[in-house]
Parts: C-alpha cells; structure tokens; sequence
C-alpha cells in the first residue's frame, strides 16, 4: 500500500469541513462521483468505496478529528465558505489504516 496522496476529481456532498457532524462526531464529507478510476486507485490503497445507487455514484466519506482544509483553485483558504452538495472539487486523500478495540481492521480515508 502506497503512502502517497490520491488527487480526485469528484463532488462533494454533505460537506461538513469546519463543524463537527452531529452523528459521527467528526468533520466530514462524501467525495461523490468518482471515475472508475478514481475507484481502482482508491480500492488499491485498501479503501473502501460504496455506491448507494443515489446522485452520489461511487463515493468515500472522509472523516477526522481536526478541521478539513479546503483551497480554491488558486491555493487560498476556503475556511468559513459552505460548500454545497453538488459542488465540483478536487480532493487530495490520504488515508489511514486502524483497528477497533473487538480486532476489527480497516482503511479510512
């Protein structure tokens, strides 16, 4: 597995980057619409992808403890700025992998 960024083209959905989600407890935000390739790149990582058959096609939920950085094009904050379902990004993913107290392992974004 490789520890390198994956970069997407993709949309977002359910964007929650500067507040905390009421159900999981983190920040988070469903990187929607990924290609076939995207896909591939992202299984090879370990990562798992769902596709729930709604306007989402292939997605990842990205979670974490800390704020997630978002930068316009030019490379300038976005902190503050809500981003919209539907919104056109491109996401830099690196992931993480871990292992829950019952022995439980995995891949997280």
């Amino acid at each position: 597995m490789s520890n390198a960024n994956t970069v997407v083209k993709a949309t977002s959905y359910w964007a929650q980057l500067d507040q905390v989600n009421q159900y999981s407890g983190k920040y988070q935000v469903d990187i929607s619409n990924l290609s076939a390739a995207a896909v591939e790149a992202l299984q090879e990582r370990g990562i798992e992808v769902k596709n729930k058959g709604d306007e989402r096609g292939f997605f990842v939920t990205c979670k974490s403890k800390f704020p997630i950085e978002a930068r316009n094009a030019a490379g300038d904050s976005m902190a503050g700025v809500k981003i919209g379902n539907g919104s056109a990004i491109t996401a830099v993913l690196s992931s993480y992998e871990w292992k829950s107290p019952q022995g439980v392992k995995g891949v997280s974004p």
